[in-house]
């Protein structure tokens, strides 16, 4: 089953280009979604997981990896600010979870 962070955006927010980034927590791995793995220092841009505006109305979506092993994570909204994603882009929002025995809780 898929699971997907939702962020809800302020009202009036902006036309940016958005995308998600997954961090774990215990050692700073970030997602590689070409990869499909965690990596101590992916591509940046192999890190930007797709976010979908659900009908311009400022609810955010980012689909979870299927493949998560078990820990900690942090998801990260990110605004992109250039033509591609990177390490300076701002951090909108966050939210913490964890994976266990094939669940998601947060």
């Amino acid at each position: 089953m898929a699971y997907e962070f939702t962020f809800a955006l302020k009202t009036g927010h902006d036309t940016s280009t958005y995308y998600g980034q997954i961090i774990r927590t215990s050692d700073g791995y970030l997602w590689d979604g070409v990869a499909g793995a965690l990596a101590a220092a992916p591509t940046y841009g192999n890190t930007a997981l797709t976010v979908t505006d659900h009908a311009g109305t400022g609810i955010m979506g980012v689909a979870l990896p299927s493949a998560m092993p078990a820990g900690f994570y942090r998801m990260l909204l990110r605004a992109q600010a250039g033509a591609a994603p990177a390490a300076t882009d701002n951090i909108v929002d966050s939210q913490s979870f964890q994976v266990a025995g094939g669940r998601i809780s947060g």
